[in-house]
């Protein structure tokens, strides 16, 4: 008999923990990330956020980051944000470039070209992402 009682208490032990899952404690891991510019003018702003938030928080620079000119970031994030970070920057004359869903565990560095001479708005940006830092 208390081996039946026991193993009924063991059944039901494991059935609880199928239907009522443990939530593992979110850890932290290091986002390391460099942003050039070539957009031929001064980017006054410059906001990384995850893609699975809304909003773009606080402008992370501290002064503005004059054409060609290399930022190195590097910061901690909740693993519950996920990996996918989207970069935002505004220049000198409010123009704001933007690239979206960039996996910050396989992406290191991203460079924002302009191209002057472009016949349209939509071919003047180039956003090219790389999995190495640049220097």
């Amino acid at each position: 008999m208390k081996k039946m009682v026991a193993l009924v208490l063991s059944l039901m032990l494991i059935m609880s923990l199928f239907m009522f899952p443990v939530q593992a404690m979110a850890g932290t891991y290091t986002v390391n990330l460099q942003v050039l510019s070539y957009l031929y003018l001064d980017v006054l702003e410059l906001y990384l956020a995850p893609s699975s938030g809304e909003g773009w928080g606080e402008n992370r620079l501290t002064g503005p980051l004059p054409h060609a000119q290399l930022c190195n970031f590097s910061f901690s994030a909740d693993e519950s944000v996920g990996s996918l970070w989207d970069v935002r920057l505004v220049t000198d004359g409010d123009n704001e470039y933007c690239a979206y869903q960039i996996d910050v565990n396989q992406i290191h560095a991203i460079t924002f070209t302009l191209n002057i001479e472009a016949e349209s708005e939509e071919d003047a940006l180039s956003i090219d992402m790389q999995a190495q830092p640049l220097i």
